[in-house]
Protein backbone atom coordinates (compact mmCIF):
# COMPACT_ATOMS: atom_id res chain seq x y z
CA UNK A 1 0.00 0.00 0.00
CA UNK A 2 3.19 2.70 0.86
CA UNK A 3 4.41 2.03 -2.39
CA UNK A 4 0.97 2.56 -4.09
CA UNK A 5 0.15 5.74 -2.94
CA UNK A 6 3.64 7.34 -3.66
CA UNK A 7 2.99 5.86 -7.22
CA UNK A 8 0.05 8.16 -7.31
CA UNK A 9 2.76 11.93 -6.83
CA UNK A 10 4.83 13.39 -9.53
CA UNK A 11 6.71 10.37 -10.86
CA UNK A 12 11.07 10.02 -10.91
CA UNK A 13 11.36 9.59 -15.04
CA UNK A 14 12.93 6.45 -15.96
CA UNK A 15 14.18 4.57 -19.21
CA UNK A 16 10.75 4.05 -21.14
CA UNK A 17 11.71 -0.17 -22.22
CA UNK A 18 13.10 -2.89 -20.23
CA UNK A 19 16.41 -3.83 -20.35
CA UNK A 20 17.08 -7.51 -22.44
CA UNK A 21 18.06 -10.29 -19.84
CA UNK A 22 20.42 -11.66 -22.04
CA UNK A 23 23.58 -12.32 -20.10
CA UNK A 24 25.29 -15.33 -18.42
CA UNK A 25 27.59 -14.27 -15.54
CA UNK A 26 25.13 -15.24 -12.17
CA UNK A 27 27.70 -14.17 -9.78
CA UNK A 28 27.60 -10.60 -11.01
CA UNK A 29 23.92 -10.91 -11.12
CA UNK A 30 23.69 -11.96 -7.76
CA UNK A 31 26.22 -8.72 -6.38
CA UNK A 32 23.40 -6.43 -8.16
CA UNK A 33 20.56 -7.87 -7.00
CA UNK A 34 22.09 -7.53 -3.45
CA UNK A 35 23.25 -3.98 -3.92
CA UNK A 36 19.98 -2.91 -5.51
CA UNK A 37 18.45 -4.82 -2.65
CA UNK A 38 19.97 -2.75 0.09
CA UNK A 39 19.01 0.43 -1.56
CA UNK A 40 15.19 -0.60 -1.24
CA UNK A 41 15.33 -1.25 2.06
CA UNK A 42 16.61 2.01 2.41
CA UNK A 43 14.39 3.77 0.20
CA UNK A 44 11.19 1.94 1.94
CA UNK A 45 12.88 3.12 5.37
CA UNK A 46 12.67 6.68 3.93
CA UNK A 47 9.17 6.26 2.58
CA UNK A 48 7.91 5.25 6.21
CA UNK A 49 9.32 8.38 7.52
CA UNK A 50 7.81 10.85 4.57
CA UNK A 51 10.33 11.63 3.09
CA UNK A 52 9.43 11.20 -0.51
CA UNK A 53 11.97 12.44 -2.68
CA UNK A 54 15.14 10.79 -0.95
CA UNK A 55 13.14 7.03 -1.45
CA UNK A 56 12.55 8.04 -5.11
CA UNK A 57 16.08 8.82 -5.52
CA UNK A 58 17.55 5.44 -3.25
CA UNK A 59 14.40 3.72 -5.87
CA UNK A 60 16.07 4.89 -8.83
CA UNK A 61 19.99 4.15 -7.46
CA UNK A 62 18.29 0.59 -7.18
CA UNK A 63 16.68 0.28 -10.72
CA UNK A 64 19.79 0.78 -12.03
CA UNK A 65 21.22 -2.18 -10.18
CA UNK A 66 18.47 -4.34 -11.41
CA UNK A 67 18.76 -3.35 -15.05
CA UNK A 68 22.34 -4.88 -14.46
CA UNK A 69 21.01 -7.56 -12.69
CA UNK A 70 19.13 -8.33 -15.55
CA UNK A 71 21.37 -7.42 -18.40
CA UNK A 72 23.75 -10.08 -16.68
CA UNK A 73 20.94 -12.53 -17.08
CA UNK A 74 18.77 -12.83 -13.96
CA UNK A 75 15.54 -12.27 -15.25
CA UNK A 76 13.63 -12.32 -11.67
CA UNK A 77 14.60 -8.52 -12.07
CA UNK A 78 12.30 -7.53 -13.62
CA UNK A 79 10.13 -7.95 -10.67
CA UNK A 80 12.72 -6.21 -8.76
CA UNK A 81 12.21 -2.97 -11.13
CA UNK A 82 8.77 -2.98 -10.72
CA UNK A 83 8.71 -2.54 -6.97
CA UNK A 84 11.68 0.01 -7.85
CA UNK A 85 9.46 1.89 -10.46
CA UNK A 86 6.59 1.94 -7.87
CA UNK A 87 8.91 3.70 -5.38
CA UNK A 88 9.68 6.25 -8.23
CA UNK A 89 6.36 7.34 -8.74
CA UNK A 90 6.38 5.10 -12.07
CA UNK A 91 3.06 3.13 -12.09
CA UNK A 92 2.73 2.24 -15.97
CA UNK A 93 6.36 1.19 -16.18
CA UNK A 94 6.03 -0.77 -13.30
CA UNK A 95 3.34 -2.47 -14.38
CA UNK A 96 5.28 -2.89 -18.10
CA UNK A 97 8.01 -4.81 -15.73
CA UNK A 98 5.52 -6.76 -13.72
CA UNK A 99 3.84 -7.87 -17.11
CA UNK A 100 7.24 -9.10 -18.74
CA UNK A 101 7.82 -11.13 -15.33
CA UNK A 102 4.79 -12.66 -14.91
CA UNK A 103 4.36 -13.65 -18.71
CA UNK A 104 7.12 -15.89 -17.92
CA UNK A 105 6.66 -16.64 -14.31
CA UNK A 106 2.90 -16.77 -13.77
CA UNK A 107 1.44 -15.98 -10.30
CA UNK A 108 -0.26 -19.30 -9.60
CA UNK A 109 3.51 -20.75 -10.31
CA UNK A 110 5.50 -18.57 -7.47
CA UNK A 111 5.70 -19.81 -3.93
CA UNK A 112 2.99 -18.16 -1.39
CA UNK A 113 5.36 -15.32 -0.52
CA UNK A 114 6.63 -14.16 -3.97
CA UNK A 115 3.06 -14.06 -4.82
CA UNK A 116 1.71 -11.97 -2.09
CA UNK A 117 4.61 -9.58 -2.37
CA UNK A 118 4.14 -9.13 -6.14
CA UNK A 119 0.43 -9.04 -5.89
CA UNK A 120 0.61 -6.52 -3.63
CA UNK A 121 2.33 -4.20 -6.23
CA UNK A 122 0.39 -5.19 -9.26
CA UNK A 123 -2.21 -2.34 -11.04
CA UNK A 124 -5.30 -2.25 -9.87
CA UNK A 125 -6.92 -2.12 -13.08
CA UNK A 126 -7.25 -5.46 -15.61
CA UNK A 127 -7.61 -5.70 -19.46
CA UNK A 128 -8.39 -8.54 -21.31
CA UNK A 129 -6.90 -7.78 -24.87
CA UNK A 130 -8.50 -9.60 -27.68
CA UNK A 131 -7.38 -9.87 -31.29
CA UNK A 132 -9.28 -10.04 -34.54
CA UNK A 133 -7.95 -10.81 -37.83
CA UNK A 134 -4.60 -12.15 -38.88
CA UNK A 135 -1.10 -10.56 -39.59
CA UNK A 136 1.66 -11.52 -42.02
CA UNK A 137 3.37 -11.53 -39.06
CA UNK A 138 4.66 -11.15 -35.59
CA UNK A 139 2.47 -8.36 -33.54
CA UNK A 140 3.64 -6.77 -30.22
CA UNK A 141 1.27 -5.17 -27.41
CA UNK A 142 2.04 -1.24 -27.02
CA UNK A 143 -0.34 0.37 -24.09
CA UNK A 144 0.60 3.79 -24.30
CA UNK A 145 3.81 3.59 -26.14
CA UNK A 146 5.32 0.94 -24.04
CA UNK A 147 5.85 -2.57 -24.64
CA UNK A 148 3.84 -5.18 -23.19
CA UNK A 149 4.79 -8.38 -25.16
CA UNK A 150 3.50 -10.30 -28.00
CA UNK A 151 0.27 -10.80 -29.34
CA UNK A 152 -1.85 -12.85 -29.40
CA UNK A 153 -1.91 -13.26 -25.72
CA UNK A 154 -3.60 -15.70 -22.71
CA UNK A 155 -3.08 -12.93 -19.65
CA UNK A 156 -5.08 -10.01 -18.99
CA UNK A 157 -2.67 -6.76 -18.79
CA UNK A 158 -2.32 -5.06 -15.22
CA UNK A 159 -2.66 -1.13 -15.91
CA UNK A 160 -3.29 1.87 -13.45
CA UNK A 161 -6.30 3.31 -13.35
CA UNK A 162 -7.21 6.03 -16.35
CA UNK A 163 -7.20 5.99 -20.03
CA UNK A 164 -4.67 4.36 -22.42
CA UNK A 165 -4.00 3.51 -25.52
CA UNK A 166 -3.69 -0.03 -26.65
CA UNK A 167 -1.89 -0.78 -30.07
CA UNK A 168 -1.00 -4.01 -32.03
CA UNK A 169 2.59 -2.83 -33.82
CA UNK A 170 4.14 -5.40 -36.52
CA UNK A 171 8.00 -6.25 -36.35
CA UNK A 172 8.27 -2.75 -38.25
CA UNK A 173 6.62 -0.80 -35.80
CA UNK A 174 3.93 -0.06 -37.57
CA UNK A 175 0.47 0.47 -35.87
CA UNK A 176 -1.97 -2.16 -37.03
CA UNK A 177 -4.66 -1.37 -35.06
CA UNK A 178 -5.48 0.63 -31.94
CA UNK A 179 -7.94 0.80 -29.04
CA UNK A 180 -8.76 2.71 -26.08
CA UNK A 181 -9.32 1.00 -22.16
CA UNK A 182 -11.15 3.22 -19.42
CA UNK A 183 -9.92 2.24 -15.66
CA UNK A 184 -11.85 3.61 -12.96
CA UNK A 185 -12.62 3.20 -9.48
CA UNK A 186 -15.54 0.70 -9.39
CA UNK A 187 -14.74 -0.33 -13.12
CA UNK A 188 -11.22 -1.84 -13.10
CA UNK A 189 -12.04 -4.82 -15.31
CA UNK A 190 -12.28 -4.06 -18.81
CA UNK A 191 -11.59 -6.19 -22.23
CA UNK A 192 -10.29 -4.75 -25.81
CA UNK A 193 -10.31 -5.86 -29.18
CA UNK A 194 -7.13 -4.66 -31.57
CA UNK A 195 -9.03 -5.71 -34.97
CA UNK A 196 -6.50 -5.90 -37.75
CA UNK A 197 -7.52 -4.62 -41.16
CA UNK A 198 -7.71 -7.73 -43.59
CA UNK A 199 -4.44 -8.51 -45.68
CA UNK A 200 -5.11 -7.65 -49.45
CA UNK A 201 -4.16 -11.10 -51.86
CA UNK A 202 -1.92 -10.44 -54.38
CA UNK A 203 -2.67 -11.73 -57.44
CA UNK A 204 1.13 -13.16 -59.44
CA UNK A 205 1.68 -11.12 -62.19
CA UNK A 206 1.58 -13.12 -65.60
CA UNK A 207 4.52 -14.68 -67.02
CA UNK A 208 5.15 -13.67 -71.07
CA UNK A 209 4.83 -16.08 -73.31
CA UNK A 210 7.79 -16.54 -74.94
CA UNK A 211 6.60 -18.01 -77.78
CA UNK A 212 5.24 -14.85 -79.22
CA UNK A 213 8.45 -12.82 -78.41
CA UNK A 214 11.15 -12.05 -81.44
Amino acid sequence: LALLAIALLSPVRAAAQLPVCSGHDAEGASAAFEAGNALMAQAIEQAGRRHIDRARELAADALGHFDEQCELGDASALAERGAALMLMGEALRSAQSYDAYLRAHPLASLDARTRRRIEANLQPGTVTVELEGDAAGELTLFVDDLEFGGLPREQSVRLPLGEHTLEARDGAGLVLATATAFLAEGSTETSTTLYLPAIEATEPEPCADSTLSG
